[in-house]
């Protein structure tokens, strides 16, 4: 009784029963399970400082009552069979501490923060602000000044600079005082049009000092893309037939067989030959879904390769990967379609992040989609090597500088970098030069300010790498090496994403070295078989596709 719990599921808005609202334990009811256990089945919570005041006949003011959900988990066992779950609990949570990034929206008057982790002046920020006075705020360890005053990233300043000047560009156009030729139907490409009459160095008047050019990369618009209308272009010449049992031989079937000559058994005594049918996900015109159409795609060709292999590793990256899984295998148990998993998960995303994950026929972040399901990870720990005292320390890992190993990779253009290479350079040479790079930073030891080497280490193998390449210089192999602990890990490239004509797409390599293309909306549910093999060309092939009309900007490798 008394224990500080939060919400975790929305049962009933009208009585503030939502998700994240806070609350104490106020009393139980308990029940007989099937095997004579006792266990919760009603948990009555009084609210803490809910909205409204919640009035429930026969409880006392601001106390609910919440019951037992349900959730349903099909597990699939080694040997192809499944084993079904129902799993009943009150969707709550203790809530003694919570991160900064659960603290997100809450006012206390009483603010306990605990600064050792925070990672970086957002951090801070988001713990600080939750204060609703001074004297309510109590620290229990010290404050890192160093991650409060070092200075943003490039990449967040260029964000603020274009964000100001499209504010300029709102106000000029509401007094009817903007140019004409000052147009674009997306936000670089109207910049791009301002920058054209205005100069490639013009900032607004009222722009802060600290959020100028301090570089020539940094103050660079991205590659301005081509715009077009969508049309489809002749007519598919194979129709999908309706018999899902029926499978067209000139569609994508591989069958994977065991390596031994000998044939394991199931208990039947047949032999297991498991049919890997490639699958794709169809276009929605309405709400345009290509990110999403696009790396679920992927996502799915990885897993039913493998199902055994990928559907612990995918469950314990985030909780959209998990869920995902679910709905593959409802999939394959002809339950629900790859159209509505992606719905379902493309939802999710709207929730958290209306900005980035739109509906509507608007573009949409294959880049932080595949942040978002293949998630944060941190596979590695980072120290600093001072070349002025020779020692190694700690190094304070700031995720906004990249320092670490995660399932997600974000690879920026680096002009410094790529020119010392008199050859195309690849992301094999990218990944040695993050292993061990220069940085400039203080050194904890002799307090040297001069450029040290930042070593990363890692901890752990991932079991899978993805890309994300901003760089257009890039080259991607087909195979890639990470050292660990005197060892190397192996890792073999799987899937390439593309981007055209405000259009994703994405290659798929299966096991036996065969590439496939899925588009959604040339390709739809399917994928077509390229008739090129991983053996027989060369890197470059990867660079492009439709017919040179897309570009590469992922790779996802796992690991062999």
């Amino acid at each position: 009784i008394g224990m500080p719990i939060i919400i975790r599921q929305n049962h009933a808005t009208e009585l503030c029963i939502t998700n994240g609202q806070e609350g104490t334990v106020y009393g139980w009811q308990a029940a007989t399970g099937p095997e004579g256990q006792s266990v919760l089945d009603t948990l009555f919570v009084k609210l803490t400082k809910p909205p409204k005041t919640i009035e429930i006949s026969g409880l006392p003011e601001n106390v609910i009552p919440l019951s037992r959900s349900s959730q349903t988990t099909t597990c699939m066992l080694p040997n192809d069979s499944t084993l079904t779950i129902k799993r009943e609990q009150v969707m709550i949570l203790p809530n003694f501490a919570m991160t900064d990034y659960v603290a997100q929206g809450k006012t206390r008057s009483e603010n306990i923060i605990h600064c050792a982790h925070l990672k970086n002046h957002h951090a801070y920020y988001t713990a600080f602000s939750r204060s609703s006075n001074a004297d309510g705020i109590i620290l229990l360890d010290d404050i890192d000044v160093r991650k409060i005053q070092k200075g943003i990233s490039g990449f967040l300043r260029q964000e603020f600079r274009e964000l100001m000047l499209l504010d300029e560009l709102t106000e000029l156009r509401y007094n009817h005082m903007l140019d004409p030729k000052v147009n674009g139907e997306t936000r670089n490409q109207l910049l791009r049009s301002y920058q054209k009459i205005k100069g490639n160095n013009y900032n607004p008047a009222w722009l802060p000092h600290a959020l100028s050019s301090q570089c020539e990369k940094d103050s660079k618009f991205t590659a301005l893309a081509e715009s077009s209308h969508w049309q489809l272009v002749g007519q598919k010449s194979t129709v999908r037939s309706n018999n899902i049992g029926e499978i067209n031989p000139e569609t994508n079937v591989t069958i994977t067989l065991p390596d031994k000559k000998k044939q394991k058994v199931d208990r039947s005594g047949t032999p297991r030959i498991r049919v890997v049918v490639m699958c794709g996900i169809m276009w929605d015109p309405h709400n345009w879904s290509c990110p999403y159409d696009t790396l679920l795609t992927l996502v799915y060709n990885l897993w039913q390769e493998d199902i055994a292999k990928w559907s612990p590793i995918l469950r314990s990256l985030t909780p959209l990967s998990n869920e995902l899984i679910d709905h593959f295998v409802l999939f394959t148990q002809q339950l629900q379609t790859l159209e509505q998993a992606r719905d379902i998960i493309r939802r999710h995303l709207y929730m958290l992040d209306p900005g980035s994950f739109p509906y509507g026929q608007m573009g949409g972040h294959i880049d932080l989609l595949a942040h978002h399901l293949f998630g944060s990870i941190t596979y590695s720990s980072t120290n600093l090597f001072c070349r002025q005292c020779n020692t190694l320390s700690n190094y304070s890992v700031d995720r906004y500088l990249r320092h670490e190993i995660n399932p997600v990779m974000d690879i920026y253009p680096d002009s410094k970098w790529s020119s010392q290479f008199t050859r195309p350079y690849y992301v094999q040479d990218w990944i040695n030069n993050y292993m061990m790079h220069l940085i400039q930073d203080e050194c904890p030891q002799c307090r040297s300010t001069l450029y040290h080497h930042i070593q990363i280490t890692l901890d752990h193998i991932p079991p899978l790498l993805y890309f994300n390449i901003y760089d257009s210089g890039m080259n991607i192999s087909q195979k890639l090496f990470l050292q660990s602990d005197g060892d190397i890990a192996r890792y073999t490239l799987k899937a390439i994403t593309y981007s055209g004509n405000y259009h994703f797409s994405c290659r798929l390599i299966d096991a036996e070295g065969a590439i496939f293309y899925h588009d959604g909306i040339t390709c739809g549910a399917t994928v077509q078989n390229e008739q090129q093999n991983v053996n027989s060309i060369s890197d470059w092939f990867f660079k492009t596709a439709d017919n040179g009309r897309k570009i590469m900007i992922g790779a996802l490798y796992t690991r062999e």
